[in-house]
C-alpha cells in the first residue's frame, strides 16, 4: 500500500510539473528541433530499440542456461528499459539532439543532478537490507530506484563531457 501512496504520489508531482510548465511557456509545450536533430532522434530510436532486442535475447539466454529466472521479472523489465534509455539518450547528446536548439543545456543537468540524486538516495537507502536484495541464487530486491538513479548520473556525466567538449571546440 504504502508503494501506491509513493506511485499516486509521483504521477500528481509530475502533473503539477507539466502543468507549470505548460503555464510558464504561454500555452506551448512542445520543443522545437531542427531536421539534422529529427534525423539524429530518429537514429537514436534504433538504436535504443534494438538494444532492448538485444538485452531480452540475452536475458533469455541466461534465463534458460540456468534453467531459472536469473532475477525478477519486475527488475528485469527495469533494467532493460534503463539500458535503452541510455543508449537514446547518449545518441541524442552526442548529435545534438537531446535537447531543442532553443535551450540550454545547463537546465538539463540541474534537473539530471537532483532525478539522479533523488532516485541513488532512495535506491541506498532501499539496499540497506542485503537479504532482500539475493534470494537464493536469484537477484530479487535491487531497487528499479538505484538503477534509475545510475541511468541519470550516467546520463548526467555524459551530458557534462558533451558539454566540456564543445566549449573546448568554441575556445
Amino acid at each position: 500500500m504504502e508503494a501506491f501512496i509513493y506511485f499516486i504520489a509521483l504521477v500528481v508531482v509530475f502533473i503539477l510539473a507539466w502543468i507549470i510548465k505548460y503555464k510558464v511557456r504561454g500555452g506551448k509545450c512542445e520543443d522545437e528541433y531542427d531536421e539534422r536533430q529529427i534525423a539524429a532522434r530518429g537514429s537514436a530510436y534504433k538504436y535504443g530499440f534494438f538494444t532492448a532486442i538485444l538485452y531480452m535475447y540475452f536475458s533469455m539466454v541466461i534465463k534458460l542456461w540456468l534453467g531459472h529466472p536469473w532475477c525478477a521479472e519486475s527488475l528485469e523489465a527495469v533494467i532493460g528499459i534503463c539500458l535503452s534509455v541510455i543508449v537514446f539518450i547518449t545518441v541524442c547528446i552526442w548529435k545534438d539532439a537531446y535537447v531543442s536548439f532553443r535551450r540550454s543545456t545547463k537546465s538539463q543537468c540541474i534537473l539530471v543532478a537532483i532525478v539522479g540524486g533523488l532516485n541513488l538516495f532512495v535506491g541506498i537507502r532501499d539496499m540497506m537490507h542485503p537479504e532482500k536484495v539475493i534470494d537464493g541464487d536469484m537477484l530479487n530486491g535491487v531497487s528499479p530506484n538505484l538503477l534509475i538513479g545510475v541511468m541519470f548520473c550516467f546520463v548526467g556525466a555524459v551530458t557534462l563531457i558533451k558539454r566540456m567538449k564543445d566549449s573546448r571546440i568554441e575556445e
